[in-house]
């Protein structure tokens, strides 16, 4: 999440912002966990105010979302026979994607003032040169796990430090190398969680579209597929590395905060689960209960100085830190709902038998097409169309695909993947502006310069993986 983290008074609007998001949250929980299913429309209510009072604020790509979603609802009240149930199940989604976002991000609220994760970064960035491509990538990959895009601040200021002209031996071109290979690896490792990890929110919309699909079955596959493209970033830095690799510093870093912070990874994980088992749950549900809960644990521990009044002192920081930083995640909440709620009511005006018609008809083989949605995904990207949106729009043919012989595990695991990869190229996307702010390079340099070889070669891997789970499943 954005946060806002100055120390102006909250406003009105910005309370009830707040408010209306801590609504949202406990509303998905409360419709998940009981009978109480009319608490979908707290949710969904929450939701739309929030929007209401923060779109004046939100960015220009939000903005547009936001005027598509309304659009696209007096398109659907003007030409559907049953526009309210339609309005109402995208907001339904909206609401529960956004309140799984705002659960994962109270994590890190509590991560950002950890000496725990400051001290992970510092021993990720020490690593000697030969094993600091992976040890960054695998670093940034954990890290993101709680902090998701605050991994790369994190991390880039720390290789900003590091890397000077004085350590590069007085040779800028070696500086600007090791500075490439350094920032694509954080990069990369954040982009890849996404992939695979059951605390993202791409895991959780995949999910939701394959309910009768257990989550292990699908962690594992892209456990697998992410490893493999995590190597393949670091033969493409081999290949690509400097000559001399010899830093002022070469071989100070520690694993041991690191192994704390896999424990404490752990720990989430497996809470998160033995929940969602007791309670029949998705795994996702089972997360969204024990992370706020986590991050309250977390600063207690960090107030522990304070004794008896630790918890009390704990409460007031994770209260403070939402008071800012749940008005301040306006961009993401227009960018992540509004995708949701555009692609669910988008696709729902388009004749229900369309696509399936048209994929029965092509005479391709069902794992041809579905690589070519999930390239397409891709490319889509490009032009800043959310991956949201293209999900959503895509749902419907996943049980075409089925129906046509294909495991729907092939081509949400490589809808999944090239989500993943797409980060690290569409021009729209957070991580690539923040990569260019901390590399004081534009944005194009990075999608087309550094990363493109990296997509385009883990496009073709995610093709060829898809071919081999077809005929393994």
């Amino acid at each position: 999440m954005t946060a806002n983290t100055s120390e102006k008074p909250t406003s009105l609007a910005e309370k009830i912002s707040t408010t209306a998001l801590v609504c949202v949250v406990t509303s998905v929980l409360i419709q998940a966990t009981s009978s109480l299913k009319d608490a979908v429309w707290v949710a969904s209510v929450g939701l739309v105010i929030y929007w209401g009072l923060e779109a004046r604020r939100t960015g220009n790509i939000g903005k547009i979302i936001l005027a598509t979603a309304c659009a696209l609802t007096v398109a659907a009240i003007s030409t559907l026979p049953q526009p309210l149930t339609v309005i109402s199940h995208a907001l339904a989604e909206s609401s529960f994607v956004i309140g799984l976002f705002i659960s994962l991000g109270l994590l890190r609220e509590a991560a950002d003032s950890s000496p725990l994760i400051q001290a992970c970064g510092e021993s990720i960035v020490k690593q000697p040169p030969r094993r600091r491509y992976l040890a960054l990538t695998f670093g940034s990959h954990a890290i993101a796990i709680i902090l998701n895009f605050g991994v790369m601040p994190l991390l880039g200021v720390m290789i900003n430090k590091g890397n000077t002209l004085v350590a590069a031996d007085n040779d800028p071109d070696l500086k600007a190398a090791r500075q490439k290979s350094m920032m694509m690896a954080i990069f990369r490792g954040f982009a890849l969680m996404t992939a695979w990890s059951p605390l993202s929110i791409v895991f959780a919309i995949a999910q939701s579209i394959l309910l009768e699909v257990p989550w292990w079955q699908l962690m594992g596959l892209q456990f697998v597929i992410t490893m493999v493209l995590i190597l393949f970033g670091a033969l493409l830095d081999t290949r690509h590395r400097p000559q001399s690799e010899a830093l002022d510093q070469p071989e100070t870093g520690t694993s041991s905060p690191l192994m704390w912070l896999a424990l404490l990874i752990g720990a989430i994980v497996c809470v998160s689960i033995l929940i969602a088992e007791l309670l029949g749950a998705r795994m996702v549900i089972g997360a969204m209960l024990t992370i706020p809960l986590s991050a309250w644990g977390w600063l207690i521990v960090q107030e522990s100085h304070k004794g008896i009044d630790a918890p009390i002192a704990a409460s007031k920081r994770l209260a403070t830190r939402v008071s800012k930083s749940f008005p301040g995640s306006r961009n993401e909440v227009a960018l992540i709902g509004g995708s949701m709620y555009t692609g669910i009511v988008g696709a729902s005006m388009l004749p229900s038998d369309l696509v399936g018609d048209f994929l029965s008809s092509v005479g391709i083989p069902p794992v041809v097409l579905a690589i070519g949605m999930a390239w397409a995904m891709m490319i889509l990207a490009q032009i800043g169309i959310s991956q949201i949106i293209t999900l959503a729009f895509f749902a419907g043919s996943i049980q075409v695909l089925a129906e046509m012989g294909l495991n729907p595990l092939v081509t949400v695991s490589g809808l999944m993947t090239a989500w993943a990869l797409s980060i690290c190229t569409t021009p729209v996307g957070a991580g690539v502006n923040i990569v260019s702010r901390l590399s004081d390079v534009p944005v194009q340099t990075i999608i087309r310069e550094w990363n493109s070889m990296y997509v385009l070669g883990g496009a073709l891997i995610v093709g060829v993986w898809m071919v081999l789970i077809s005929f393994m499943l």
